[in-house]
């Protein structure tokens, strides 16, 4: 049976939610979408992606959401790498663990997703990067495909106030 009547007012005259339903809001979003495609080819090391988004929160109860999602993570050797959050240079929020890719000419085997909630506890701008790591001290990992333009990656910081 479909909902018609909301505290016993016809649906179409609801202009507010009932007291006691937090329906959060969102400050800022700030977000990057990039198509060219990110390596790491210096050994287990972490190195920054360009993946980068500097953000203010506007109170220091404000949590930062921070997504990234991208098309595929290949590795030049079969072997395979770690994607993580950077915060503020100091600071690692989300590792992903361990990918295992594998190598083809023109084939992404994993896509990759991340979602973690932040409280950096500050009205000052913060920055927040993708890092990418190799598993072995062969090869080259990738976020996107070096032969395929068309897999991409998007990174978001959204601020959610309290």
């Amino acid at each position: 049976m479909p909902l018609i009547r909301l505290n016993n007012q016809s649906i179409s005259s609801v202009t507010a939610l009932p007291s006691g339903i937090d329906t959060g809001k969102i400050g800022q979003v700030i977000s990057q979408t990039l198509s060219t495609c990110q390596t790491s080819t210096s050994g287990t090391s972490y190195v920054d992606t360009s993946f980068s988004i500097n953000i203010t929160p506007t109170a220091t109860s404000s949590k930062i959401y921070v997504t990234f999602d991208c098309g595929g993570i290949y590795h030049s050797v079969g072997e395979g790498g770690f994607i993580r959050v950077r915060y503020n240079n100091d600071t690692q929020i989300y590792n992903t663990g361990d990918y295992t890719c594998y190598r083809g000419g023109s084939d992404l085997q994993i896509g990759s997703g991340i979602s973690v909630l932040h409280s950096p506890n500050t009205t000052s701008e913060k920055n927040y990067k993708i890092q990418i790591a190799n598993r072995t001290t062969t090869g080259t990992m990738y976020i996107g495909h070096p032969n395929n333009s068309s897999t991409y990656g998007t990174f978001t910081c959204m601020e959610v106030l309290a």
